[in-house]
C-alpha cells in the first residue's frame, strides 16, 4: 500500500476569486495491510450515520491529516489516478470518480456544486449502480448550509478545506449566515462544521432529519438542492424514506413535497375507498389539536350532530396532507403534523386541495356532499360537483351547528339508515392504508378483541394485526404472516436459519419492492415462515450491505 505525506495549499483563482486547493503529494511505501470496516448504525432515506474505523460518519476531514486520511483509506484510493487535477476522461454529467471498495470519490464536486441538478445526477447514478454499499466523498466541500441537504441525498464524507480557507479570509460562521470579520476564524469554522455534522448524526437516529433539512434553508442552493431532490429524484427518495417519523413540523412550504406527505396524498387521491355505508360527505377544517376529534371544535360539532353522524363520512381539508377521512386521522402522517395557522393559504396549497379534491371525487361517490368550512377555505367550493352544499363555519357557534344539522337532517331524511360500526371502519382504513387494498377481504373476517388500549383483530383465535390508536399503528401478528406470503407483500426472504433477535444483510436473500424503513415485514425462506419483525434499513441496504441491523424481530 501506498502512503503519502501531503501540504495542503489554500489558494484562490486570480481570474475567478473562486477558492481552489491542490494537494501535493508524497509516496511513502508502507508494507502494512489495510482493512476499512464501514458499521452503519441508523438510516434515514439515502441518509446513514455509523463509523468506518472508528470515525463516525457523516464526517469532515481535513485533507492534510494523514493520519486521519489513512484511517479513511483515502490515501491509496485517491492515488489510483493522481490527487489535485481532473482525469483526461472528467465528464461533469457522470462526474470525475474514483471508486473503491468502501468509498466513491467525486473528485470535481466543487465544480458540480455550483449546478445542483449535475451534481445529483452524479449521486443519484452512484445510488442506483452502487445502493449503499459505498460512502459518497465530496472533496472541497464543507458549506455548513449546504451540509444538511447534501447527507440528505446520500453524501457521508467532506472535508474542512473551504472552511478553513475562509475562515483564514476572515468570514467566519453562524447560524444566521457568514459573518465578515477582521480576525482569523478558521478554528471557529471547523467546530461550527463539527457541530452540524454532529446534530445531522443525531437527527438522522432519531428520525429527525427531514425537519433539520427544512430548517436549514439560509443558502438558496440548498432549496435549489431540496427541491429537486423533492421533485425530479421523487422516486429514488421515497424508495428509501421512512414510513413514519416522530413529527412533521410543517413550517414551509418544502413540506407539501416530503416524500412521507406525498406518498399519504397519493394513496388517498388514487388508492383510497371510502366506508361503503355512508353516503353523504362531510367536509370540515382541520384543528390544531391532532387527531381532529379530540379537540374542542370537533367535538362540539360531533356532539351537535349526534346520531345523524352515521350517515356522514367526515373529511377534513388541511394542509400539507390534504384530504383526511375521519377513519385516518389517526394514522401517520394526519396526526403526527404540526403547522402554523393563519388562515391564510399559499397557492401552492390551494392547488394541492382543488386537485386532490377533484382526484378524490372522480373515485368516491356520494350522494350529497356539504362543505362546512370557514371562509378562508371558500376556495374549495369550485372544485365540488353541482348541487353541493356550503355552508360557512365562521365562529363555530351554535346557531352555525344547528343549521348545519338541520341541513343533514333535511338530506338524510330520504337516506336509509345505515348500521355503523366506527371502529371497524378505523381498523379497517389504517390496515389498508398501511399494507393496501388487498387486506380487506382477510380483515373483515376476523373479531375484534379490546385488551387495555389496544385492539387485536383475530382470526381462528389467533392474533392477526394488532391496533394502536394512541399510534395509529396496525402491526402484523403471525396469525396474519400468512396473508401476507400468499399476497407476496412485504417481504423479506432469508437464508436458512432461525433468526432470534437482528438480522443482518449478509443473510438477506431478496426483500419485495413494497418494503420501507420501519414496516412490519414478513420473514421467510423459501415460503416458509420464519417471524415477524422491523425493516431498520431502506431496501436497496438490505441487498448491497454486509454489516448493520436490517430486520429487527419482533416474534
Amino acid at each position: 500500500m501506498w502512503l503519502d505525506e501531503r501540504t495542503l495549499v489554500l489558494a484562490q483563482a486570480p481570474a475567478t476569486g473562486q477558492i481552489i486547493f491542490v494537494s501535493q503529494v508524497k509516496m511513502i511505501n508502507s508494507n502494512e495491510a489495510f482493512t476499512c470496516v464501514i458499521v452503519d448504525e441508523a438510516f434515514f432515506g439515502a441518509a446513514r450515520t455509523g463509523t468506518i474505523n472508528g470515525i463516525r460518519y457523516p464526517v469532515a476531514i481535513r485533507p492534510d491529516n494523514a493520519e486521519e486520511m489513512k484511517n479513511l483509506g483515502l490515501d491509496e484510493l485517491l492515488q489510483r489516478t493522481g490527487i489535485g487535477e481532473l482525469s483526461e476522461q472528467q465528464d461533469e454529467a457522470n462526474g470525475d470518480l474514483v471508486i473503491g471498495d468502501e468509498i466513491i470519490v467525486i473528485r470535481n464536486a466543487l465544480v458540480l456544486a455550483q449546478r445542483p441538478k449535475r451534481l445529483l445526477s452524479v449521486i443519484s447514478k452512484i445510488r442506483e449502480k452502487f445502493g449503499f454499499s459505498r460512502l459518497i466523498y465530496l472533496p472541497g466541500i464543507s458549506d455548513p448550509y449546504l451540509l444538511p441537504v447534501l447527507v440528505y441525498a446520500g453524501v457521508s464524507i467532506f472535508d474542512l478545506t473551504y472552511a478553513i480557507l475562509e475562515g483564514r479570509t476572515g468570514l467566519r460562521y453562524g447560524p444566521l449566515g457568514k459573518i465578515r470579520t477582521e480576525n482569523d476564524a478558521s478554528a471557529e469554522n471547523v467546530t461550527f462544521v463539527n457541530r452540524i455534522l454532529s446534530d445531522l448524526c443525531e437527527s438522522i437516529s432519531n428520525g429527525t432529519l427531514r425537519d433539520l433539512v427544512e430548517k436549514v434553508t439560509i443558502s438558496s442552493k440548498s432549496v435549489e438542492f431540496i427541491r429537486l431532490l423533492d421533485f425530479v429524484y421523487h422516486d429514488l427518495q421515497e424508495e428509501s424514506f421512512p414510513r413514519r417519523t416522530p413529527s412533521i413540523l410543517a413550517n414551509s412550504l418544502q413540506s407539501l413535497s416530503r416524500p412521507d406527505i406525498t406518498r399519504y396524498r397519493d394513496y388517498v387521491s388514487k388508492t383510497y375507498i371510502r366506508p361503503g355505508t355512508a353516503e353523504i360527505l362531510l367536509l370540515l377544517p382541520c384543528s390544531a389539536r391532532k387527531p381532529y376529534s379530540t379537540s374542542r371544535t370537533h367535538r362540539r360539532l360531533i356532539s351537535a350532530l349526534g346520531n345523524l353522524r352515521k350517515y356522514l363520512h367526515e373529511v377534513i381539508v388541511t394542509s400539507p396532507v390534504g384530504l383526511v377521512p375521519r377513519d385516518l386521522e389517526r394514522a401517520y402522517p394526519p396526526a403526527f403534523y404540526d403547522i402554523p395557522v393563519i388562515g391564510q393559504w399559499y397557492d401552492e396549497e390551494k392547488t394541492m386541495i382543488i386537485r386532490m379534491i377533484k382526484s378524490y371525487l372522480s373515485r368516491n361517490r356520494y350522494s350529497n356532499i356539504v362543505a362546512f368550512v370557514p371562509e378562508d377555505l371558500e376556495f374549495i367550493v369550485p372544485a365540488l360537483p353541482e348541487g353541493s352544499v356550503y355552508l360557512t363555519w365562521e365562529k363555530g357557534s351554535e346557531e352555525e351547528f344547528q343549521d348545519l344539522k338541520e341541513t343533514i337532517s333535511g338530506i338524510a331524511a330520504d337516506q336509509h339508515r345505515p348500521k355503523r360500526d366506527y371502529l371497524r371502519e378505523e381498523i379497517t382504513s389504517v390496515c389498508t392504508y398501511s399494507y393496501g387494498q388487498w387486506i380487506e377481504p382477510y380483515i373483515s373476517k376476523c373479531k375484534i378483541f379490546s385488551r387495555y388500549d389496544r385492539y387485536i383483530m383475530l382470526e381462528n383465535g389467533q392474533s392477526a394485526i394488532v391496533y394502536d390508536p394512541e399510534t395509529g399503528r396496525a402491526t402484523i401478528g403471525r396469525g396474519s404472516a400468512e396473508w401476507f406470503l400468499k399476497k407476496g407483500k412485504f417481504l423479506v426472504e432469508i437464508d436458512d436459519f432461525r433468526p432470534t433477535s437482528n438480522i443482518y444483510p449478509v443473510g438477506i436473500v431478496s426483500v419485495t419492492e413494497d418494503v420501507r424503513p420501519g414496516d412490519d415485514v414478513v420473514v421467510h425462506c423459501k415460503g416458509e415462515l420464519r417471524g415477524v419483525g422491523t425493516a431498520k434499513m431502506p431496501r436497496s441496504a438490505m441487498l448491497t450491505l454486509k454489516k448493520g441491523v436490517a430486520v429487527k424481530m419482533r416474534n
